[in-house]
């Protein structure tokens, strides 16, 4: 093991060499029993590795705690609110493609003025109103 393989796999792991990874542990034994320097560095890794287990996060207070569960609340009815309104523009948008298409059916296939009236037929069999001398719909049936 090299001086900087040792001081990496130290920085990494801590100043413990039984926290280290199992197939360097005997390695860096050995290097820390052959090199005097190698005590510095574990002690220096000890040193940080005290630190942070010294270190706690303060428990968040009731006023952070309440601010998010407002904030969780509005979002919610945001969110309620947004999916109202795509459901809404989704139907307004069924309703419209709707019309536009029977819009373009009618226009092509209702016959122009110049076609036989015996070729004029509504749906359902009977002859369009503005074929023949028909006075009303109601002849026409």
């Amino acid at each position: 093991m090299t001086p900087e393989r040792f001081a990496a796999l130290a920085a990494a792991y801590g100043g413990a060499i039984d926290r280290w990874p199992a197939d360097e542990r005997d390695a860096a034994r050995a290097f820390r029993e052959a090199d005097p320097a190698a005590d510095a560095i574990l002690a220096a890794e000890a040193a940080l590795d005290a630190m942070l287990a010294r270190w706690a996060v303060p428990a968040p207070g009731a006023a952070l705690a309440g601010r998010i569960a407002r904030d969780a609340a509005r979002r919610r009815a945001l969110w309620r609110r947004g999916r109202l309104w795509l459901a809404g523009l989704g139907l307004a948008g069924a309703l419209a493609s709707g019309g536009a298409i029977g819009a373009v059916l009618v226009a092509r296939l209702v016959p122009a003025g110049g076609a036989a009236c015996s070729q004029s037929l509504t749906v359902l069999g009977a002859p369009v109103p503005s074929c023949g001398n028909a006075a009303n719909w109601s002849d026409t049936l």
